[in-house]
């Protein structure tokens, strides 16, 4: 039983850094707008998709 609870709490710990990695919110694209949240790849948006998103690049 504790290593079970040990093995959830250490993917729980991966799992927040890897969502902690999704660079979204910084995004240019990215907007308030609940009917436009992410008009350029909203397939991808907010996502663990958009980890290595091109548009980023455009935020520098």
């Amino acid at each position: 039983m504790v290593w079970s609870i040990d093995g959830v709490i250490a993917d729980s710990v991966r799992r927040a850094q890897r969502m902690h990695n999704i660079p979204c919110p910084n995004c240019l694209f990215l907007t308030g707008d609940y009917h436009l949240k992410y008009p350029v790849r909203p397939q991808v948006a907010l996502s663990e998709k958009a980890i290595n998103c091109i548009d980023m690049n455009l935020n520098l």
